[in-house]
């Protein structure tokens, strides 16, 4: 163990923090003091996503086929694009729209993020965590792959500010039906293993994801430790039940 520093470093090199919240809670802002006070890799979900909808793609083909070929248009440039405002009126006014939507892209998604994953980990050789950005992190089932998750709150004002100023096209009712398409908030919080609080300031929101942070690391090694100690017991009970066969029926 001659790289790290600690026993904690080391069960936490390549460790997965699922990070989440609901739209407009400001995970972005966190994400940015993850990458630049601890300088985690963070793979976003929502640029694998684009990756994954790109076109000339599986899930390109699919969504042109379920939901129309005007899906993709001409950009200025001349370039095939996918009209996300049209996909965005599609499935947040259709319930059925949306699961198809979920049902094509998400498994795709959680494919190219594992593999991200498994190149960080044993590709890279990372020696920090990983955080794993996912606005549906326990929709999706990706919360499975964590170690530890994580999740970012706010008011509910403060979700319409963050999104009016986002998004100045978006009436109320628009921006309440995006935030009624997610996993209530609530339940968010109480699956996970930390909060972090961004109603407060900027300073403020630092101090509480070095504080989150801290935390996680501890549980994730705390872990590690109690997993080796399972296995050291269940190799002790083999050993033993061995060693008993071995007297009971001696070779002769």
């Amino acid at each position: 163990m001659p790289r790290f520093r600690t026993q904690e470093e080391y069960d936490n090199a390549g460790a997965v923090y699922g990070l989440t919240g609901c739209i407009g809670t400001g995970k972005s802002e966190v994400v940015k003091v993850i990458r630049a006070d601890w300088g985690y890799p963070v793979l976003d979900a929502d640029v694998i996503a684009r990756e994954v909808v790109a076109p000339g793609t599986v899930a390109s083909l699919l969504l042109r086929l379920v939901f129309g070929r005007n899906l993709y248009r001409r950009n200025e440039q001349a370039n095939l694009e996918l009209d996300r405002k049209r996909l965005s009126e599609i499935a947040f006014g259709n319930p059925r729209a949306l699961n198809l939507l979920n049902w094509i892209t998400h498994p795709l998604v959680c494919a190219r993020i594992l593999w991200r994953v498994f190149l960080l980990r044993y590709v890279a050789g990372v020696r920090t965590p990983i955080v794993l950005d996912v606005p549906l992190l326990y929709e999706s089932g990706l919360s499975r792959l964590c170690n530890v998750t994580m999740v970012v709150y706010a008011s509910r004002s403060q979700q319409f500010e963050r999104l009016r100023r986002r998004h100045p096209d978006w009436t109320d009712a628009d921006i309440q039906q995006r935030i009624q398409a997610q996993m209530a908030l609530e339940q968010k919080m109480l699956r996970a293993d930390e909060r972090i609080d961004n109603r407060g300031t900027p300073e403020e929101l630092r101090e509480e994801v070095a504080r989150a942070l801290e935390r996680l690391r501890l549980q994730v090694s705390l872990k590690a430790r109690s997993r080796q100690k399972r296995l050291a017991l269940a190799l002790g009970v083999v050993f033993a039940i061995i060693l008993v066969v071995a007297i009971l029926n001696p070779i002769r």
